[in-house]
C-alpha cells in the first residue's frame, strides 16, 4: 500500500521547451563501467564544443544514474570529429525494446509534428540488444515523418546548430503535458478498430514469464471482451485496437503502455503481476487522462521482481470472482 500511495499522486511538471545550441556536438552512447546497474549508465548525447554536457536521457527528473541514463559527455580528439554545416533536431536516445521505445524513447518526439519540415532529425541508439527487440524509429515513421530526414549518429559529429526539445517524460517520476502529442499524432494516422472491449494477453508471447493467464482470458471473454495477442499483430493493428476501445484490460508491463493511444474516455483495468508498483504506468494513465484501476491478480508463491517473473495469475481477494 505504501508503494502505491507514494506513486499515486500528480506527476505533471512544467511545460516542455525547445532549446538551440550553436557549434554543438552529438556523441554516440557508450556505457560507463563504474556503474553496476542491470542496463547500465551511459555517456554521450549532446554537448558543447568544449564537451560540456547538454542533453542525453534521464529516467528521473532530478536524480541521476538510473538504468539507461545518459547523463554526461566525454572528450574526443579533433581528428575523430565529423563536422557538418547543418542545423539538426536532436530526437533523443532510443532503445530497441518495445516497452522502452514506446514509453521513453519517445520523450523528445513531441516536437516533431511542429518542427521545420525539411530539417534533419538525428537520434542516438543504445549499443546493446534486448530480448524483446523492436525498431524504435517505427514511432517516428507512424507520426508521418519523412524517414529520409531521420538519421542515427554513430560517430562524434559537430553541427552548426542543434535544436534540443525537452524530455517530456521521466518515467520514474514526472511528465509534461506535451508528452501525449506524439501519440495523438500517431493515432490520428490510424483507423480505430470497432471492438469496444478488449483484453491484451501475454499468453502467446515467446518470452513466457506468465502462467495461468488463460484464467483471465476466459473470465473476460465470457463478459464480451475480444482477446488480443499483441505480438501476433502489427504495431498499427495494436494501436488501432487501443484507439477504438472503450474498455481495456491488460496485465502490468509493456503492453499496458499501449494505453498511451487510448481515448481519454477509456476505462483501463490493469492486472498487477507482482507486489512492485510501476510508476511509469501510473504516469501513462495520468498523462492520457484515462480512468485506471489496478488489481492484484497474482498468486506468486515467492517474491518476484516486476520484470523477470515467473508470474502466476489467478483469482485473489482483490480481483472480481463473480
Amino acid at each position: 500500500m505504501k508503494k502505491w500511495q507514494t506513486n499515486c499522486r500528480s506527476h505533471e511538471i512544467d511545460h516542455a521547451q525547445v532549446h538551440e545550441y550553436e557549434n554543438a556536438l552529438i556523441l554516440p552512447l557508450r556505457q560507463k563501467p563504474e556503474f553496476n546497474t542491470p542496463e547500465g549508465v551511459y555517456e554521450g548525447g549532446v554537448c558543447s564544443e568544449n564537451f560540456t554536457f547538454i542533453a542525453g536521457r534521464r529516467r528521473r527528473f532530478k536524480a541521476e544514474h538510473a538504468n539507461w541514463d545518459c547523463d554526461s559527455s566525454y572528450k574526443v580528439e579533433d581528428d575523430d570529429i565529423v563536422s557538418r554545416n547543418e542545423t539538426v533536431i536532436f530526437g533523443g536516445c532510443i532503445i530497441d525494446h518495445f516497452g522502452h521505445a514506446l514509453l521513453d524513447g519517445t520523450a523528445r518526439m513531441w516536437y516533431l509534428p511542429d518542427a521545420p519540415s525539411g530539417m534533419k532529425i538525428v537520434f542516438l541508439r543504445y549499443p546493446r540488444s534486448t530480448n524483446t527487440p523492436f525498431d524504435a524509429l517505427r514511432f517516428v515513421e507512424l507520426m508521418g515523418i519523412d524517414m529520409s530526414r531521420v538519421e542515427i549518429i554513430d560517430k562524434p559529429t559537430k553541427f552548426d546548430r542543434v535544436i534540443v526539445p525537452d524530455e517530456a517524460i521521466y518515467p520514474m517520476d514526472a511528465y509534461r503535458a506535451e508528452y501525449v502529442k506524439t501519440f495523438d499524432a500517431i493515432r490520428d494516422n490510424i483507423k480505430p478498430m470497432e471492438d469496444k472491449k478488449i483484453y491484451l494477453s501475454r499468453s502467446h508471447f515467446h518470452y513466457r514469464t506468465s502462467l495461468n493467464e488463460t484464467y483471465y482470458e476466459d473470465f473476460f471473454s465470457r463478459r464480451g471482451f475480444t482477446i488480443i495477442y499483441p505480438e501476433t499483430l502489427s504495431i498499427e493493428e495494436q494501436i488501432a485496437y487501443i484507439a477504438g476501445a472503450d474498455e481495456v484490460v491488460t496485465t502490468m508491463g509493456s503492453m499496458a503502455h499501449l494505453l498511451l493511444f487510448a481515448k481519454s474516455t477509456t476505462k483501463a483495468t490493469i492486472l498487477n503481476r507482482s507486489t512492485q508498483c510501476l510508476p511509469a504506468q501510473v504516469i501513462v494513465g495520468q498523462a492520457r487522462g484515462i480512468e485506471s484501476y489496478y488489481v492484484d491478480a497474482f498468486l506468486n508463491p515467492l517474491p518476484v521482481p516486476h520484470v523477470n517473473g515467473p508470474f502466476l495469475f489467478g483469482p485473489t481477494v482483490s480481483s472480481v470472482t463473480t
